[in-house]
């Protein structure tokens, strides 16, 4: 198995298969689990493999005050739990309805409005997409939902109670061809003592500064994707691994944390799966512009007399941009702009 190669991220691919990094059972078991273009069935394969040649262990690298047992004994678990995930996915029931929500290539976003295609039965939404992509060919992941009828009426109270199985699954589109990338039972899926659980320390190239993005759906919001300036990752924390050792320390996103710009405004917060970032390689725009900013500041490569000069031009330029869309062409011209300003500032 090219264990590299089930590393999300290319960087870090990359840069684990240049120092000859080497991963236990354990952690090729969460890479697989990670992984985040696999099919459900290339990781069943991959699985399956581990099963046959890699050497079994007691699992170590849990967050939780928990008994784990053994790497292999979670995989028989991890596998048995998928097939019977699609076994209720694909069963008609009554009372369960099924619908999607697209993610389009044209807009680079899913769409918000995902309760606007309700099936019985999961054919009829298969065909649904492929007529849709047989038009424009636009649709390139969704994310399906078998839900119970009373929680689309919002009657949560109800549903937990009577612990009503929500199927979610994400399918990736190729060529018109639906492949299953995850899949699970929203009510019994975490905090269950399962391979989702489990973090692993993955060594990356990436330093203070670096301007980074990743292929998270919260990073697919609206173009342009979503860049990020990063402060630090949490395997970079001195007593990291004491803390984990206690048990007790969540860290099963496996967090980055840094500064990045949300409907114009600069937030610093997690991101998570540290294991999904990659180099933004991109030209910032806009607002955006201020994260080069931000990202040469923490690398010491500007003051930050420079910083704040650049920060208030590019804050004042926009504001200028957004409300300039109050006035027509001709009355900015009557008030003083001539036909170069008005063309800078649309």
């Amino acid at each position: 198995m090219d264990e590299y190669s089930l590393i999300s991220s290319k960087a870090i691919a990359k840069h684990c298969k240049e120092i000859n990094h080497k991963f236990n059972t354990e952690e090729v078991a969460v890479l697989i689990y990670r992984n985040k273009n696999m099919t459900v069935d290339e990781k069943i394969l991959a699985y399956e493999e581990i099963l046959e040649n890699y050497p079994d262990m007691e699992v170590t690298q849990h967050n939780y005050s928990k008994e784990y047992g053994t790497v292999k004994g979670l995989i028989k678990q991890e596998i048995e739990r998928v097939k019977n995930d699609i076994k209720k996915l694909e069963t008609e029931e009554e009372n369960y309805i099924y619908y999607y929500n697209p993610y389009y290539i044209s807009a680079d976003s899913y769409d918000d409005n995902e309760i606007s295609n309700i099936f019985t039965n999961i054919n009829d939404l298969f065909e649904s997409i492929s007529k849709k992509n047989e038009e424009n060919n636009d649709i390139g992941e969704f994310l399906l939902y078998k839900k119970h009828i009373n929680e689309i009426e919002r009657e949560i109270t109800e549903i937990k109670e009577k612990q009503i199985q929500k199927i979610n699954a994400k399918y990736r589109v190729r060529n018109n061809k639906f492949e299953l990338l995850e899949i699970y039972d929203d009510y019994i899926y975490w905090f269950n003592g399962s391979i989702s659980d489990i973090f692993i320390k993955i060594p990356t190239p990436f330093k203070k500064g670096d301007l980074l993005t990743s292929q998270e759906e919260y990073f697919k919001d609206s173009p342009p994707k979503k860049v990020f300036v990063l402060s630090d990752i949490i395997t970079w924390y001195e007593d990291f691994d004491k803390r984990r050792a206690e048990g007790n320390y969540d860290s099963s996103d496996m967090n980055g944390y840094g500064y990045y710009i949300d409907d114009d405004s600069l937030y610093a917060d997690h991101c998570w799966n540290y294991d999904t970032f990659e180099y933004f390689e991109g030209k910032l725009e806009g607002r955006h512009r201020i994260l080069r900013g931000i990202s040469n500041l923490i690398k010491d490569e500007i003051d930050i007399m420079t910083f704040i000069h650049v920060y208030d031009i590019i804050k004042q330029e926009e504001d200028c941009k957004s409300n300039m869309c109050w006035f027509t062409d001709e009355g900015l011209k009557l008030a003083g702009l001539n036909e170069e300003d008005v063309k800078r500032w649309r």
